[in-house]
């Protein structure tokens, strides 16, 4: 019987978590699931039925209400679905990034969404990214990885990012992020930090192949 093997990858927003680890897992013929995918679809139906982001007995309802639920493709990748309907490609819009953080702090949403992503990590090896995996979510897995790099990159990464309309300038979005991560690092339940046994990649001058190459070669060593 094949070992089941968890690889987490936490870091902070615009970190490239997403990026390296989609590339990790299809390197490994893992499955491969970005957790915040899940944080966001809640806060896309919060913001698209007038729900006030602040009401916090109507969001541990709503995830209460198994509303959320996640499916893997045929490359093994994680897809959300807010019941039948695929939210994915509609998550990364400004009004969910404007709520998706106060909305992911409330402690009864984050234990339901630590229940389901545990479940799914439970019978297939998998690359599982976030910002509190190593941590809470898979405290027993066998490689942790912890991605960083400096407020200025990270938003110089998001800036450069294909555009929508009226897209933010450097400076509102150094700005946001700054604000993002204050919030992520200050907040009581599953703060953004390294585990103890994690990683840590700074990769301000790093390329994406050179902080996948790092991970896999990890992965590879004797433990």
């Amino acid at each position: 019987m094949c070992e089941i093997i968890a690889i987490t990858i936490d870091g902070e927003v615009a970190s490239g978590k997403t990026s390296v680890g989609r590339i990790v897992a299809k390197h490994l013929r893992y499955r491969f699931l970005d957790t915040g995918l899940m944080y966001r679809a809640l806060t896309w139906a919060v913001v698209n039925n007038d729900i006030d982001p602040n009401d916090s007995d109507t969001l541990v309802r709503l995830s209460a209400e198994n509303i959320i639920a996640v499916n893997f493709d045929d490359n093994g990748e994680g897809v959300v679905y807010l019941g039948d309907w695929n939210s994915t490609p509609y998550l990364h819009n400004p009004k969910v990034e404007m709520h998706v953080s106060s909305i992911s702090r409330v402690p009864a949403v984050r234990e339901k969404m630590v229940i389901q992503q545990r479940i799914l990590a439970r019978d297939n090896s998998i690359v599982m990214v976030g910002r509190d995996i190593g941590t809470v979510v898979l405290p027993s897995a066998k490689h942790k990885i912890f991605l960083t790099a400096s407020p200025e990159i990270r938003a110089l990464r998001r800036h450069k990012e294909p555009k929508i309309d009226s897209p933010p300038s450097f400076d509102d979005i150094l700005r946001a992020l700054k604000e993002r991560d204050f919030q992520d690092k200050s907040r009581a339940v599953g703060p953004v930090v390294p585990a103890e046994n994690a990683r840590i990649i700074h990769t301000d001058d790093l390329s994406l192949d050179q902080v996948v190459n790092w991970i896999l070669e990890l992965v590879k060593e004797p433990t």
